[in-house]
């Protein structure tokens, strides 16, 4: 945030790739079936509105914090820059809740590398809580460029660990979770590092 409370403008790259993650979410689930996650967001907000929202924020949430950072990345304001941070604390807090849930169930072994998905969530929680409440962090480095890498590298972490999930298993993951993974990737690295 500047001086005057507007959020800074970030580059083009920043907004395109941003437009990508977003668009990422109308890409097939499955590599079989052509059904996709935006399809299931607004059937499931035909049936019941309420748990379709509630479903579409959860889900829908990597998505979101796109259409947010394309937005603030070319308005630069204020009410763009709080819209990215609640997407990005939203996106934290799932994180820190998917660790939460491999945790509760690490006695049943049914997932690769539960403790990278716990330590993930650990360490992030603690150095967002730290970057976002120091009063020896200057403003300006947590200004709407840091809450675009941050979220961006919450779904690389995530997402990352989601396709190690598939590795060597009879099922495909359709192009949405390696798009989504490789958007956000390519988000994360084209924020400018001056931060």
């Amino acid at each position: 945030m500047t001086a005057d409370g507007r959020a800074t403008r970030l580059p083009w790259r920043v907004t395109l790739l941003a437009l990508a993650l977003a668009a990422s979410v109308a890409l097939p689930l499955a590599a079989d079936e052509d059904t996709t996650l935006l399809r299931v967001i607004l059937e499931s907000l035909r049936n019941d509105w309420l748990g379709g929202l509630l479903f579409a924020i959860v889900f829908g949430a990597p998505h979101g914090f796109a259409l947010a950072a394309a937005w603030a990345s070319r308005t630069g304001g204020a009410y763009a820059g709080a819209a990215v941070r609640a997407w990005v604390a939203l996106l934290q807090t799932e994180v820190v809740v998917i660790g939460l849930l491999v945790l509760r169930n690490l006695d049943e072994g049914n997932v690769r590398a539960p403790f990278a998905i716990i330590g993930f969530a650990a360490v992030t929680a603690m150095f967002f809580a730290y970057r976002v409440s120091s009063p020896d962090v200057p403003p300006h480095r947590r200004d709407t460029g840091f809450f675009a890498r941050w979220g961006a590298l919450l779904v690389v972490g995530v997402f990352g660990w989601f396709e190690l999930q598939w590795v060597g298993g009879d099922a495909a993951p359709g192009p949405w979770l390696h798009a989504t993974l490789a958007a956000a990737f390519g988000l994360a690295a084209s924020v400018p590092r001056d931060r």
